[in-house]
Protein backbone atom coordinates (compact mmCIF):
# COMPACT_ATOMS: atom_id res chain seq x y z
CA UNK A 1 0.00 0.00 0.00
CA UNK A 2 1.21 3.48 -0.63
CA UNK A 3 0.10 6.17 0.98
CA UNK A 4 1.54 9.82 2.18
CA UNK A 5 3.59 10.27 4.92
CA UNK A 6 2.43 13.23 7.29
CA UNK A 7 6.02 14.48 8.35
CA UNK A 8 7.38 15.51 4.49
CA UNK A 9 5.13 15.89 1.30
CA UNK A 10 7.97 14.54 -0.38
CA UNK A 11 7.76 11.06 0.98
CA UNK A 12 4.82 8.14 -0.70
CA UNK A 13 5.60 5.88 1.89
CA UNK A 14 5.52 2.36 1.02
CA UNK A 15 4.76 1.04 4.16
CA UNK A 16 5.04 -2.48 3.31
CA UNK A 17 5.46 -4.27 7.00
CA UNK A 18 7.06 -7.85 6.70
CA UNK A 19 7.78 -10.44 8.93
CA UNK A 20 10.55 -11.15 10.65
CA UNK A 21 12.25 -14.31 9.53
CA UNK A 22 15.28 -16.20 9.58
CA UNK A 23 18.07 -13.47 9.03
CA UNK A 24 20.51 -13.15 5.71
CA UNK A 25 24.02 -12.05 6.25
CA UNK A 26 24.50 -8.15 6.53
CA UNK A 27 28.18 -8.49 5.62
CA UNK A 28 31.08 -6.32 7.20
CA UNK A 29 33.04 -3.60 6.18
CA UNK A 30 32.82 -0.05 7.23
CA UNK A 31 33.04 3.08 6.01
CA UNK A 32 34.72 6.76 6.31
CA UNK A 33 31.89 7.81 8.59
CA UNK A 34 29.37 5.68 9.84
CA UNK A 35 30.83 5.39 12.89
CA UNK A 36 27.53 6.40 14.79
CA UNK A 37 25.53 3.46 12.83
CA UNK A 38 24.23 0.84 15.90
CA UNK A 39 25.12 -2.45 15.10
CA UNK A 40 21.56 -4.50 13.69
CA UNK A 41 20.62 -7.53 15.12
CA UNK A 42 19.83 -9.57 11.92
CA UNK A 43 16.46 -10.26 12.68
CA UNK A 44 15.60 -6.85 13.96
CA UNK A 45 13.08 -5.20 11.09
CA UNK A 46 14.78 -2.43 9.45
CA UNK A 47 13.61 0.19 7.36
CA UNK A 48 15.42 2.22 4.29
CA UNK A 49 13.68 5.11 3.01
CA UNK A 50 14.65 5.22 -1.26
CA UNK A 51 14.16 7.54 -3.73
CA UNK A 52 14.15 6.99 -7.59
CA UNK A 53 14.68 9.27 -10.16
CA UNK A 54 10.99 9.55 -12.09
CA UNK A 55 12.62 7.75 -15.04
CA UNK A 56 11.95 4.54 -13.06
CA UNK A 57 8.43 4.98 -11.91
CA UNK A 58 6.45 3.75 -9.08
CA UNK A 59 5.17 0.30 -10.48
CA UNK A 60 8.59 -0.58 -11.54
CA UNK A 61 9.96 0.19 -8.10
CA UNK A 62 7.38 -2.00 -6.91
CA UNK A 63 8.26 -4.50 -9.17
CA UNK A 64 11.57 -4.37 -9.52
CA UNK A 65 13.29 -3.36 -5.95
CA UNK A 66 10.37 -3.60 -3.36
CA UNK A 67 9.38 -6.80 -4.33
CA UNK A 68 12.70 -8.85 -4.41
CA UNK A 69 14.15 -7.24 -1.17
CA UNK A 70 11.33 -8.01 0.45
CA UNK A 71 11.11 -11.78 -0.61
CA UNK A 72 15.23 -11.43 -0.10
CA UNK A 73 15.13 -10.00 3.36
CA UNK A 74 12.00 -10.13 4.93
CA UNK A 75 13.24 -7.85 8.16
CA UNK A 76 13.57 -4.92 5.44
CA UNK A 77 10.84 -2.22 4.99
CA UNK A 78 11.69 0.12 2.25
CA UNK A 79 9.62 3.45 1.86
CA UNK A 80 9.54 5.33 -1.12
CA UNK A 81 10.13 8.55 -1.32
CA UNK A 82 7.76 10.83 -3.89
CA UNK A 83 9.84 10.52 -7.54
CA UNK A 84 6.44 11.65 -9.27
CA UNK A 85 6.74 15.81 -8.73
CA UNK A 86 8.05 16.39 -12.10
CA UNK A 87 11.02 17.90 -10.87
CA UNK A 88 14.33 17.76 -12.31
CA UNK A 89 16.55 15.94 -9.69
CA UNK A 90 18.76 18.60 -8.91
CA UNK A 91 15.59 20.14 -7.42
CA UNK A 92 14.40 17.03 -5.38
CA UNK A 93 17.50 16.54 -3.76
CA UNK A 94 18.09 19.95 -2.86
CA UNK A 95 14.51 19.90 -0.91
CA UNK A 96 15.68 16.72 0.84
CA UNK A 97 18.46 18.70 2.18
CA UNK A 98 15.51 21.56 3.43
CA UNK A 99 13.24 19.48 4.78
CA UNK A 100 16.08 17.13 6.74
CA UNK A 101 14.60 14.00 4.97
CA UNK A 102 17.60 12.27 3.26
CA UNK A 103 16.85 9.17 1.69
CA UNK A 104 19.16 6.40 3.08
CA UNK A 105 19.86 5.45 -0.30
CA UNK A 106 18.89 6.13 -4.03
CA UNK A 107 18.77 5.28 -7.86
CA UNK A 108 20.19 8.08 -9.43
CA UNK A 109 21.90 9.01 -13.26
CA UNK A 110 25.55 8.36 -13.08
CA UNK A 111 25.48 12.31 -13.28
CA UNK A 112 23.91 13.26 -10.18
CA UNK A 113 26.62 12.69 -7.81
CA UNK A 114 28.12 16.12 -9.05
CA UNK A 115 24.70 17.75 -7.03
CA UNK A 116 24.91 15.05 -4.47
CA UNK A 117 29.05 15.46 -3.58
CA UNK A 118 28.22 19.71 -3.68
CA UNK A 119 25.15 18.88 -0.57
CA UNK A 120 27.53 17.00 1.41
CA UNK A 121 24.92 13.83 0.91
CA UNK A 122 27.37 11.72 -1.11
CA UNK A 123 29.47 8.48 -0.10
CA UNK A 124 32.45 6.54 -1.00
CA UNK A 125 30.97 3.40 -0.82
CA UNK A 126 34.83 2.24 -1.18
CA UNK A 127 35.33 1.00 2.33
CA UNK A 128 31.63 -1.16 1.76
CA UNK A 129 32.52 -2.35 -1.01
CA UNK A 130 36.49 -3.85 0.35
CA UNK A 131 34.30 -4.84 3.50
CA UNK A 132 31.66 -7.03 1.59
CA UNK A 133 34.55 -8.30 -0.78
CA UNK A 134 32.15 -7.27 -3.77
CA UNK A 135 34.64 -7.45 -7.13
CA UNK A 136 33.92 -4.67 -9.24
CA UNK A 137 35.23 -6.20 -12.06
CA UNK A 138 31.69 -7.79 -12.63
CA UNK A 139 30.66 -5.13 -13.75
CA UNK A 140 31.00 -3.04 -17.33
CA UNK A 141 34.53 -1.75 -17.30
CA UNK A 142 33.19 1.55 -19.05
CA UNK A 143 30.28 1.82 -16.91
CA UNK A 144 32.53 1.99 -13.40
CA UNK A 145 34.64 4.34 -15.85
CA UNK A 146 31.58 6.85 -16.23
CA UNK A 147 31.14 6.34 -12.14
CA UNK A 148 34.82 7.73 -11.54
CA UNK A 149 34.49 10.89 -13.62
CA UNK A 150 33.25 12.42 -10.59
CA UNK A 151 35.40 10.90 -7.98
CA UNK A 152 39.16 12.84 -7.42
CA UNK A 153 40.82 10.36 -5.50
CA UNK A 154 39.54 7.12 -7.02
CA UNK A 155 36.18 7.12 -4.97
CA UNK A 156 33.43 5.06 -6.07
CA UNK A 157 29.77 7.00 -5.02
CA UNK A 158 27.75 4.56 -6.87
CA UNK A 159 26.95 1.45 -8.35
CA UNK A 160 25.20 1.22 -11.54
CA UNK A 161 21.99 -1.03 -11.15
CA UNK A 162 21.26 -1.63 -14.63
CA UNK A 163 22.21 -0.09 -18.12
CA UNK A 164 20.81 2.26 -20.87
CA UNK A 165 21.34 2.79 -24.55
CA UNK A 166 20.26 4.08 -27.33
CA UNK A 167 19.10 2.27 -30.03
CA UNK A 168 18.14 2.45 -33.96
CA UNK A 169 14.76 0.50 -34.39
CA UNK A 170 12.80 0.12 -37.53
CA UNK A 171 9.34 -0.32 -38.92
CA UNK A 172 9.07 -2.72 -41.45
CA UNK A 173 5.81 -1.86 -42.56
CA UNK A 174 7.02 1.83 -44.07
CA UNK A 175 9.67 -0.09 -45.62
CA UNK A 176 7.42 -2.71 -47.62
CA UNK A 177 4.92 -0.40 -48.46
CA UNK A 178 7.36 1.36 -50.13
CA UNK A 179 9.35 -1.13 -51.18
CA UNK A 180 12.69 -0.22 -49.66
CA UNK A 181 15.23 -3.19 -47.83
CA UNK A 182 15.27 -2.88 -44.23
CA UNK A 183 18.72 -1.83 -43.32
CA UNK A 184 21.00 -3.97 -41.33
CA UNK A 185 23.30 -4.20 -38.52
CA UNK A 186 26.85 -1.80 -39.08
CA UNK A 187 25.37 0.52 -41.48
CA UNK A 188 26.92 3.92 -41.83
CA UNK A 189 25.37 7.03 -41.06
CA UNK A 190 25.37 8.37 -44.46
CA UNK A 191 24.30 5.11 -45.44
CA UNK A 192 21.00 5.89 -43.20
CA UNK A 193 20.71 8.95 -44.45
CA UNK A 194 20.59 7.81 -48.23
CA UNK A 195 17.57 5.38 -46.95
CA UNK A 196 15.68 7.77 -45.40
CA UNK A 197 15.71 9.80 -48.45
CA UNK A 198 13.39 6.94 -50.36
CA UNK A 199 11.42 6.82 -46.95
CA UNK A 200 10.25 10.19 -46.62
CA UNK A 201 7.18 11.24 -48.29
CA UNK A 202 3.31 11.83 -47.72
CA UNK A 203 0.91 9.39 -49.01
CA UNK A 204 -2.67 9.31 -48.32
CA UNK A 205 -2.19 12.54 -45.65
CA UNK A 206 -0.28 10.50 -43.80
CA UNK A 207 3.40 12.35 -43.51
CA UNK A 208 5.99 9.48 -43.01
CA UNK A 209 9.76 10.92 -41.89
CA UNK A 210 12.60 8.84 -42.56
CA UNK A 211 14.72 8.97 -39.67
CA UNK A 212 14.84 11.14 -36.20
CA UNK A 213 18.93 10.89 -35.32
CA UNK A 214 18.11 12.30 -31.78
CA UNK A 215 20.72 14.64 -31.15
CA UNK A 216 24.24 15.75 -32.01
CA UNK A 217 26.00 15.31 -28.50
CA UNK A 218 24.77 11.63 -28.84
CA UNK A 219 26.19 10.89 -31.82
CA UNK A 220 29.62 12.94 -31.32
CA UNK A 221 31.50 10.75 -28.81
CA UNK A 222 31.80 7.99 -31.61
CA UNK A 223 33.98 10.40 -33.42
CA UNK A 224 35.95 10.78 -29.82
CA UNK A 225 34.53 14.12 -29.49
CA UNK A 226 33.74 16.40 -26.35
CA UNK A 227 32.68 19.54 -25.52
CA UNK A 228 35.91 20.88 -23.67
CA UNK A 229 40.03 20.58 -24.37
CA UNK A 230 41.19 18.89 -20.89
CA UNK A 231 44.08 21.03 -21.38
CA UNK A 232 42.65 24.27 -21.77
CA UNK A 233 39.26 23.39 -20.10
CA UNK A 234 37.58 25.92 -22.19
CA UNK A 235 34.69 25.10 -25.12
CA UNK A 236 36.14 22.61 -27.88
CA UNK A 237 33.23 22.29 -30.19
CA UNK A 238 33.74 24.87 -33.01
CA UNK A 239 35.97 23.13 -35.01
CA UNK A 240 36.10 20.29 -37.97
CA UNK A 241 34.86 17.32 -35.91
CA UNK A 242 31.90 18.81 -34.43
CA UNK A 243 31.03 20.36 -37.34
CA UNK A 244 30.91 16.93 -39.35
CA UNK A 245 28.66 15.82 -36.81
CA UNK A 246 25.70 19.09 -36.83
CA UNK A 247 26.40 18.88 -41.04
CA UNK A 248 25.25 15.13 -40.83
CA UNK A 249 21.96 16.45 -39.03
CA UNK A 250 21.86 19.29 -41.33
CA UNK A 251 21.89 16.69 -44.07
CA UNK A 252 19.18 14.40 -42.27
CA UNK A 253 16.87 17.06 -41.71
CA UNK A 254 17.22 18.89 -45.18
CA UNK A 255 15.49 15.99 -46.83
CA UNK A 256 12.08 17.65 -47.68
CA UNK A 257 9.68 16.41 -45.52
CA UNK A 258 11.85 15.16 -42.94
CA UNK A 259 11.39 17.76 -40.03
CA UNK A 260 8.24 17.27 -37.97
CA UNK A 261 5.89 20.20 -38.20
CA UNK A 262 5.66 19.85 -34.50
CA UNK A 263 8.37 20.30 -32.12
CA UNK A 264 7.14 17.83 -29.18
CA UNK A 265 7.50 15.49 -31.79
CA UNK A 266 10.63 16.35 -32.87
CA UNK A 267 11.99 15.73 -29.37
CA UNK A 268 9.32 13.10 -28.47
CA UNK A 269 9.84 10.54 -31.38
CA UNK A 270 8.94 8.24 -29.70
CA UNK A 271 5.17 9.04 -30.41
CA UNK A 272 5.80 9.16 -33.89
CA UNK A 273 7.63 6.10 -33.75
CA UNK A 274 4.85 4.09 -31.64
CA UNK A 275 1.65 6.07 -31.19
CA UNK A 276 1.72 7.71 -35.18
CA UNK A 277 3.42 5.05 -36.96
CA UNK A 278 4.87 7.37 -39.47
CA UNK A 279 8.54 7.33 -38.51
CA UNK A 280 10.60 4.73 -40.36
CA UNK A 281 13.96 5.00 -38.69
CA UNK A 282 14.24 5.93 -34.66
CA UNK A 283 17.02 6.62 -32.64
CA UNK A 284 15.86 5.98 -28.73
CA UNK A 285 16.88 5.08 -25.62
CA UNK A 286 16.10 1.40 -24.77
CA UNK A 287 13.84 2.17 -21.78
CA UNK A 288 11.86 4.39 -23.96
CA UNK A 289 11.86 1.41 -26.82
CA UNK A 290 10.43 -0.88 -24.31
CA UNK A 291 7.87 1.28 -23.18
CA UNK A 292 6.78 2.08 -26.18
CA UNK A 293 6.52 -1.49 -27.55
CA UNK A 294 4.93 -2.25 -24.18
CA UNK A 295 2.00 0.35 -24.68
CA UNK A 296 1.37 -1.23 -27.83
CA UNK A 297 0.91 -4.88 -26.64
CA UNK A 298 -1.27 -3.11 -23.84
CA UNK A 299 -3.44 -1.52 -26.38
CA UNK A 300 -2.95 -4.54 -29.13
CA UNK A 301 -1.75 -1.83 -31.54
CA UNK A 302 1.19 -3.64 -32.37
CA UNK A 303 3.16 -3.75 -35.99
CA UNK A 304 6.11 -5.09 -38.00
CA UNK A 305 9.68 -3.93 -36.66
CA UNK A 306 13.53 -4.99 -35.73
CA UNK A 307 16.25 -3.08 -34.35
CA UNK A 308 19.67 -2.60 -35.78
CA UNK A 309 23.06 -1.93 -34.47
CA UNK A 310 23.34 2.03 -34.19
CA UNK A 311 24.10 3.57 -37.13
CA UNK A 312 28.86 3.94 -36.98
CA UNK A 313 31.23 6.27 -38.57
CA UNK A 314 32.54 4.37 -41.33
CA UNK A 315 36.37 4.81 -39.57
CA UNK A 316 35.28 3.60 -36.31
CA UNK A 317 32.86 0.81 -37.25
CA UNK A 318 32.82 -0.94 -33.45
CA UNK A 319 32.43 2.89 -31.92
CA UNK A 320 28.60 3.17 -30.52
CA UNK A 321 27.09 5.26 -28.53
CA UNK A 322 27.89 6.44 -24.88
CA UNK A 323 25.67 4.68 -22.42
CA UNK A 324 23.80 6.01 -19.84
CA UNK A 325 22.56 4.32 -16.86
CA UNK A 326 20.69 4.12 -12.95
CA UNK A 327 22.75 3.62 -10.21
CA UNK A 328 22.36 2.80 -6.80
CA UNK A 329 24.22 5.27 -4.16
CA UNK A 330 23.59 5.75 -0.56
CA UNK A 331 23.52 8.35 1.59
CA UNK A 332 26.70 10.38 3.86
CA UNK A 333 23.35 10.82 6.27
CA UNK A 334 21.94 7.48 6.58
CA UNK A 335 21.81 5.36 9.81
CA UNK A 336 21.68 2.24 7.63
CA UNK A 337 24.83 2.25 5.64
CA UNK A 338 25.37 -1.42 5.94
CA UNK A 339 22.05 -2.48 5.66
CA UNK A 340 21.42 -0.05 2.41
CA UNK A 341 24.63 -1.88 0.85
CA UNK A 342 23.67 -5.24 1.79
CA UNK A 343 20.53 -4.45 0.12
CA UNK A 344 22.27 -2.81 -3.16
CA UNK A 345 25.10 -6.03 -3.14
CA UNK A 346 22.10 -8.04 -4.14
CA UNK A 347 20.14 -5.87 -6.42
CA UNK A 348 23.56 -5.92 -8.43
CA UNK A 349 24.24 -10.01 -7.81
CA UNK A 350 23.79 -12.03 -10.59
CA UNK A 351 21.16 -14.23 -9.57
CA UNK A 352 18.85 -11.03 -9.33
CA UNK A 353 20.95 -8.88 -12.63
CA UNK A 354 19.67 -12.73 -14.54
CA UNK A 355 15.78 -11.91 -13.78
CA UNK A 356 16.62 -7.95 -14.20
CA UNK A 357 17.85 -8.99 -17.88
CA UNK A 358 15.00 -11.23 -18.65
CA UNK A 359 12.44 -8.49 -18.04
CA UNK A 360 13.98 -6.27 -20.87
CA UNK A 361 16.76 -3.90 -18.46
CA UNK A 362 20.17 -4.47 -19.59
CA UNK A 363 22.65 -6.02 -17.20
CA UNK A 364 25.43 -3.71 -15.46
CA UNK A 365 27.31 -7.11 -15.61
CA UNK A 366 29.56 -7.81 -17.60
CA UNK A 367 28.24 -11.68 -18.30
CA UNK A 368 27.95 -13.00 -21.82
CA UNK A 369 25.15 -15.39 -20.41
CA UNK A 370 23.10 -12.61 -19.11
CA UNK A 371 23.25 -10.51 -21.87
CA UNK A 372 21.82 -13.27 -24.10
CA UNK A 373 18.68 -13.50 -21.88
CA UNK A 374 18.01 -9.70 -22.52
CA UNK A 375 13.77 -9.60 -23.16
CA UNK A 376 13.71 -13.21 -22.42
CA UNK A 377 9.88 -12.74 -20.43
CA UNK A 378 8.84 -10.25 -22.46
CA UNK A 379 6.78 -12.06 -25.97
CA UNK A 380 6.97 -7.97 -27.87
CA UNK A 381 10.97 -9.02 -28.01
CA UNK A 382 10.25 -12.24 -28.79
CA UNK A 383 12.76 -13.17 -32.18
CA UNK A 384 14.09 -9.40 -32.28
CA UNK A 385 17.56 -8.74 -32.74
CA UNK A 386 18.13 -7.78 -28.92
CA UNK A 387 21.62 -8.69 -29.66
CA UNK A 388 22.25 -5.62 -31.70
CA UNK A 389 22.56 -3.32 -28.15
CA UNK A 390 26.20 -5.67 -27.19
CA UNK A 391 27.31 -5.61 -30.50
CA UNK A 392 29.33 -2.32 -30.52
CA UNK A 393 31.72 -1.13 -27.74
CA UNK A 394 30.73 2.24 -25.35
CA UNK A 395 32.21 5.48 -26.53
CA UNK A 396 33.37 7.47 -23.48
CA UNK A 397 31.36 10.09 -22.07
CA UNK A 398 32.03 13.54 -22.46
CA UNK A 399 34.19 15.19 -19.61
CA UNK A 400 31.98 16.67 -16.83
CA UNK A 401 30.60 20.05 -16.48
CA UNK A 402 28.90 21.74 -13.40
CA UNK A 403 25.77 22.37 -15.53
CA UNK A 404 23.57 20.64 -17.71
CA UNK A 405 25.56 20.52 -21.10
CA UNK A 406 22.75 18.91 -23.30
CA UNK A 407 20.15 21.67 -22.14
CA UNK A 408 22.67 23.74 -23.05
CA UNK A 409 22.74 22.52 -26.65
CA UNK A 410 19.10 21.51 -27.33
CA UNK A 411 18.68 25.30 -28.83
CA UNK A 412 20.93 25.78 -30.79
CA UNK A 413 20.08 21.95 -32.52
CA UNK A 414 16.47 23.72 -32.32
CA UNK A 415 17.98 27.09 -34.40
CA UNK A 416 19.87 25.09 -36.90
CA UNK A 417 16.95 22.50 -37.93
CA UNK A 418 13.87 24.73 -37.58
CA UNK A 419 15.03 28.23 -38.26
CA UNK A 420 18.11 27.45 -40.96
CA UNK A 421 21.12 28.93 -38.87
CA UNK A 422 24.16 27.47 -40.84
CA UNK A 423 26.26 25.17 -39.31
CA UNK A 424 29.56 27.86 -38.87
CA UNK A 425 27.02 30.20 -37.11
CA UNK A 426 25.49 27.34 -34.84
CA UNK A 427 28.71 26.23 -33.75
CA UNK A 428 30.56 29.19 -32.94
CA UNK A 429 27.57 30.88 -30.82
CA UNK A 430 27.55 27.35 -29.03
CA UNK A 431 31.10 27.76 -28.14
CA UNK A 432 30.47 31.21 -26.70
CA UNK A 433 27.74 29.98 -24.66
CA UNK A 434 29.80 27.46 -23.23
CA UNK A 435 32.45 29.00 -22.74
CA UNK A 436 30.31 31.59 -20.31
CA UNK A 437 28.48 28.46 -18.52
CA UNK A 438 31.86 26.93 -17.73
CA UNK A 439 33.37 30.50 -16.23
CA UNK A 440 30.08 30.97 -14.14
CA UNK A 441 30.39 27.21 -13.18
CA UNK A 442 33.79 26.77 -12.72
CA UNK A 443 33.13 23.70 -14.71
Amino acid sequence: MVKVNKTASLILATVLVFCASAGCTAGGGGSKDNGNEKPIDRQEPVTLTFYSMPAFKLDQIQTHIIEPVRKKFPHITIEVVDNTSGKKIDEVVNQFVTANAIPDFMLTNYSTVRTLKSLGIAFDLSSLIKGNKVDVAKFMPRAIEYLKLYSEQNELYSLPFFINVNTMSYNKDIFDKFGVAYPRDGMTWEEISDLAKNLTRSVDGVDYLGVNPNRPYVIAPQLSLDVIDPKTGKAAVNNDGWKRVFQLFQNIYSIPGNVPKNQNDFWGAKNSFYRNQNLAMNLLWWDQTVGGLQELQNGNKEFKWDLITVPIFAEKPKMGQWLDQFDMTISSQSKHKEVAFQVIDYLTSAEYQMELSKNGYISSLNYPAIKEQLGANLPFLKGKNVQALFKMDYSKPLSRLNFDVNELMNPFYVGMVYNNKDVNTTLRELEEKLNQAIQESGR
